[in-house]
């Protein structure tokens, strides 16, 4: 898991086919909970998808860019194209992939 800023995140996205995008701040507790689950999620896959960080308290251009109203916010991003966004902690990590499949990640 990589943390980037904004400006970063359109150049790392477009060099993945697919990747995560973990919408976050520090002072949210969900949010430190959710580093695990992306990681569980991704390691039951077969296909690689890329993993980022975006601390949107720092960053509330990038926020708006990707309506993201409240952490912690997943993005879901299918070469370079935002297709989806999971808002909250999801329960455990298959919600996370369910997800990933319905877009077409194996």
């Amino acid at each position: 898991m990589q943390e980037v800023t904004g400006i970063e995140l359109p150049h790392y996205l477009h060099r993945s086919p697919i990747a995560l995008v973990d919408f976050y701040t520090p002072t949210c507790g969900p949010c430190r909970q959710l580093p695990p689950l992306l990681m569980q999620a991704v390691e039951s896959l077969r296909q690689s998808v890329a993993v980022y960080k975006v601390r949107v308290d720092r960053d509330r251009t990038t926020a708006d860019r990707y309506d993201v109203q409240s952490v912690p916010a997943i993005g879901i991003f299918i070469r370079g194209r935002h297709v989806e966004t999971l808002v909250g902690l999801p329960s455990h990590a298959g919600e996370i992939v369910r997800a990933l499949r319905e877009h077409g990640v194996r």
